[in-house]
């Protein structure tokens, strides 16, 4: 068999497997986000993370082997920069190296070496999720799904459809980027201002408990009537109050995770020689962010197989479907078939040149055939063009 045609059924029985890998990729980062909103034990919460790292692991070692057989083909250029492969790289290879490889070595053996490449964990934690999101163009490869569907074989129809699949969901990803910016420079209104506000209030309330009672009656009060979101108070850097759950495995979790960043809130309050440190847990927030999160996606899947199951049939049947059949037309001895014209669609320039190939050049090809075929008996009829109708 030929080196060319095993490395192009290599890289179909990839394809295949990769389709396979998606739909496993999106039920995992949707399964993620609900296991967050949804309060799962923190040992489940892990092993979805943990799955990540092996998802991003297959995709990369999926663009790195395609490119391989790809420079040896001569053909690596037109797939990174025409046919998605832009796409495969940004959405595996920084994924697995800034997100899936340090959250790995933490979950193992509690490691941060995200420190080691990144200036801090805020910058880490939106870069991070930039990628994340990122990584759900790989959905477009579902597109192989419909290799047999008869009108959406076409490669223009499938690169159409990646170039607006790409548009729309930028656009999302920017919008949604563009809200989250306004919203923490107080442009406009948020859950996270709205907390701050809800915050301060408390801090007044504690504070003047804290200057109307003793330490000890304080300690009691706060015991007995916990403050909701108040997981920690500090006299003086001495630990006054904590919550039940400030010792629960899910909390330290999550206030220890480097990936994790703005699960608690400390605010400082200082009189005279003494201070308070009050911290507040913000898990409310995580997790209303955890179901933004998955409303993002299931917007982005939703629209992307929106584009795939009408928007890209429709394309092929008014654009690519009368294009193919005039290019067989001219390329094809016997290929004599005409454009069939919607009514509706009559008025497009497509269509004014289907009728032009269908009123001029077919009755000339069709004459010129007959011409040739005269001495066999046989002759073509001008409605023999409209058979494929």
């Amino acid at each position: 068999m030929d080196k060319q045609i095993k490395k192009n059924i290599f890289l179909e029985l990839i394809d295949e497997i990769t389709i396979f890998m998606i739909i496993l990729f999106i039920l995992q980062i949707l399964f993620e986000e609900f296991s967050v909103f949804a309060g799962y034990d923190i040992s489940i919460v892990k092993n979805i993370k943990l799955f990540a790292f092996f998802f991003d692991l297959f995709f990369s070692f999926d663009f790195i082997i395609r490119s391989i057989i790809l420079i040896k083909n001569k053909e690596w250029k037109e797939y990174f920069f025409y046919q998605s492969g832009w796409i495969d790289f940004i959405s595996s290879i920084p994924a697995l190296l800034l997100i899936s490889i340090p959250e790995f070595f933490y979950q193992i053996n509690h490691t941060n070496i995200i420190s080691l490449f990144l200036f801090s964990n805020a910058q880490a934690i939106k870069l991070i999720r930039t990628i994340k999101i990122i990584r759900i163009f790989r959905i477009i490869r579902m597109l192989k799904i419909l290799k047999n569907e008869k009108d959406i074989t076409f490669a223009m129809s499938k690169r159409h459809i990646i170039k607006i699949s790409t548009i729309v969901i930028t656009g999302i990803i920017i919008f949604y980027s563009a809200i989250s910016l306004l919203e923490e420079n107080k442009v406009f209104p948020s859950k996270i201002n709205k907390t701050v506000k809800e915050e301060n209030n408390k801090i007044k309330n504690i504070f003047l408990l804290y200057k109307t009672v003793s330490m000890d009656n304080f300690k009691d009060i706060l015991t007995e009537s916990p403050i909701d979101d108040v997981v920690e108070i500090k006299y003086n850097n001495l630990p006054v109050y904590s919550s039940k759950n400030y010792f629960s495995e899910k909390f330290l979790y999550y206030l220890r995770n480097p990936f994790i960043y703005g699960y608690t809130e400390t605010y400082e309050i200082k009189n005279s020689f003494d201070k308070l440190n009050i911290t507040f847990s913000r898990d409310k927030i995580y997790k209303e962010e955890a179901l933004i999160n998955m409303e993002i996606l299931i917007l982005i899947i939703f629209i992307f197989f929106i584009l795939v199951l009408f928007y890209l049939k429709h394309f092929s049947k008014t654009i690519a479907l009368p294009i193919n059949i005039m290019r067989k037309g001219f390329e094809e001895k016997n290929y004599i078939y005409a454009v069939k014209i919607p009514k509706h669609y009559s008025k497009d320039d497509v269509f004014k040149l289907s009728e032009d190939f269908n009123s001029k050049w077919l009755p000339a090809k069709i004459r010129k055939l007959n011409e040739l075929n005269n001495s066999e008996g046989s002759k073509l009829s001008i409605d023999d063009i409209f058979k494929n109708n």
